[in-house]
């Protein structure tokens, strides 16, 4: 979509965008301008909610049936606060052992 807008002219803040995720094109419009805030979820404490949720049913006990893990809204101003930064770039050295 940011593309399509920088193609058309109105890229840069004329047309106010709101994203979902953080892929890379998605960060790197953000930085430029082009996109105005990204809403973004913890894809790490997903995974670590999952796999308690998994071990929960394994023993036998109730899992709910919704587990929010949060989302956070990511602009400019606060992209580069350590907690929005890791959220956008994750330290995946500090959980991926050799």
């Amino acid at each position: 979509m940011a593309k399509a807008l920088r193609d058309i002219g109105k890229a840069g803040g004329k047309v106010k965008m709101v994203g979902f995720d953080a892929g890379s094109q998605s960060v790197n419009d953000l930085k430029n301008g082009d996109v105005q805030a990204l809403v973004v979820q913890n894809p790490v404490y997903m995974g670590y909610k999952a796999v308690l949720s998994l071990v929960e049913h394994l023993e036998g006990r109730k899992v709910e049936k919704r587990i929010d893990t949060g989302v956070k809204l990511v602009t400019r101003d606060n992209m580069e606060q350590t907690d929005i930064h890791e959220l956008l770039h994750p330290p995946l050295s500090r959980y991926l052992k050799e």
